[in-house]
């Protein structure tokens, strides 16, 4: 067996579309997330087969009345999933949230400005606005 002409090929599978691409609509970075933003359809199959298993389990409790089981688990993975996706859509390079964005926009603006004041604080430089107080002088404009 000659090992040399053995081809350099990953024995990895490549991953298909599951990346999602997009630019931050602040910084413009381009940003590379591996989950999309919404639940896909079978991840509500993979939640009816769980409940159906649920089901079976409890089956001398709750007989067919255990299929309702299938409301509490696709809240729960609601909750789980959306919250994973809020996380890994914030923004590294500016901190910019769009869930926050669109629910709150001055909460969303102070998130940015908190995330860069870090940074600033970080690298051991002041931050650009923080030296520049309203002044009280009623002839200087603030």
């Amino acid at each position: 067996m000659d090992l040399s002409k053995a081809t350099s090929k990953s024995i990895w599978k490549e991953r298909s579309g599951d990346v999602y691409h997009f630019y931050c609509p602040l910084c413009r970075a381009a940003r590379r997330v591996g989950q999309k933003p919404k639940p896909q359809p079978r991840h509500f199959v993979q939640i009816g087969i769980t409940a159906a298993f649920f089901t079976l389990l409890t089956w001398q409790w709750f007989s067919w009345k255990g299929i309702v089981s299938y409301l509490p688990l696709w809240v729960t993975f609601e909750v789980l999933y959306r919250s994973r996706v809020r996380a890994v859509l914030v923004c590294d390079h500016c901190g910019f949230d769009p869930f926050l964005y669109l629910v709150d926009v001055k909460k969303s603006r102070q998130e940015v400005e908190k995330h860069w004041k870090a940074k600033f604080a970080e690298k051991g430089i002041p931050y650009p606005g923080a030296s520049e107080e309203p002044s009280n002088d009623p002839e200087i404009p603030a």
